[in-house]
């Protein structure tokens, strides 16, 4: 029984290689056999190619659908950038309409604190200003205006020194509060038309002379300019002072006193007129006869109603 066991423990390796030499003759035979094996192994292995060749080229197109292909941008072409031209475009024209009546100032004219001649002058407005009218007196012979000077002071111009745009019918018609200064009448005055005239002194600057005379009114008619004639009667040589304004000079005479000067002289007012700019001359006139002709003016520039006096003294 041990011989026994032990020869099947040795013969097993063999028997083992003799069915695997079986086995592979099987197959072979199996396979010479069966002639279209071969053939149809062969399309198996096709198809299996083929189809694995779809399943890539469908992977791909997917892949190609998620992922865009990059596309090149060509770059900018480089040369002289466009010159613009601008082109002048025209404005309508629009002309500007003043809301309001207003008027224009042919000429210097006092505006006066009521609407008549009577009333103190306030300020005189330059010919040629644009001025605001706010409204008319009872009579309609003045206008309510807005001084273009000072839009916080109004005052009264007569309407015959202006030209008017606008509609007077929308002013208002107002009576003033304020009535008229009195006239003072001074016994002995023989007119409306009265001053009184001297002589004052000597003025000198860098050789030249002029001649300071003192002038008063004492009418009830307001002066605005005067008109002084000298005459050197020890030379026969006259002189001839224009102004619209009554001044002295300062202490440095060869300045005029502007600060102290008189626009008009009302009744009662006085000024030192120094016949300089003009009516000087360039010699000292000590010890000469001199003969002043003073004409005083209710208007600028000698017009107007007027009075004359005249003087004589040797400075």
């Amino acid at each position: 029984m041990i011989k026994l066991h032990i020869m099947e423990k040795r013969n097993l390796p063999k028997t083992l290689t003799l069915i695997t030499a079986l086995l592979v003759c099987g197959v072979a035979l199996g396979a010479c056999g069966l002639p279209g094996s071969q053939q149809q192994l062969k399309q198996a292995m096709v198809q299996t190619a083929v189809a694995d060749s779809l399943v890539a080229t469908r992977a791909a197109g997917t892949l190609t659908a998620i992922i865009p292909s990059a596309t090149s941008t060509p770059a900018p072409t480089t040369g002289s950038p466009a010159t613009l031209t601008p082109t002048n475009t025209s404005l309508p024209n629009v002309t500007p309409t003043l809301a309001g009546v207003w008027l224009t100032l042919p000429q210097d004219t006092d505006c006066r604190a009521g609407p008549g001649w009577a009333y103190q002058r306030l300020v005189t407005i330059t010919g040629g200003q644009l001025v605001e009218v706010m409204a008319l007196d009872p009579a309609e012979d003045f206008y309510f205006i807005r001084d273009p000077n000072n839009f916080s002071q109004f005052c009264w111009i007569p309407l015959v020194y202006t030209t008017v745009t606008g509609n007077l019918s929308l002013l208002p018609v107002i009576t003033p509060m304020v009535s008229p200064p009195a006239i003072v009448t001074v016994t002995g005055t023989p007119a409306a038309l009265d001053f009184i005239a001297r002589y004052e002194r000597v003025v000198s600057c860098n050789g030249n002379y002029g001649i300071v005379l003192y002038v008063e009114n004492t009418g009830s008619v307001i002066f605005r300019s005067i008109r002084v004639i000298l005459t050197d009667n020890s030379v026969n040589r006259s002189y001839v002072h224009d102004s619209n304004i009554f001044r002295d000079t300062q202490t440095d005479e060869c300045f005029l006193d502007l600060d102290n000067a008189h626009e008009d002289l009302q009744y009662g007012e006085s000024s030192r007129v120094a016949c300089v700019n003009s009516g000087q001359f360039n010699y000292n006139p000590a010890g000469h006869s001199f003969t002043a002709r003073i004409t005083m003016f209710h208007q600028d520039d000698r017009k107007g109603e007027s009075v004359t006096k005249t003087i004589t003294f040797t400075p």
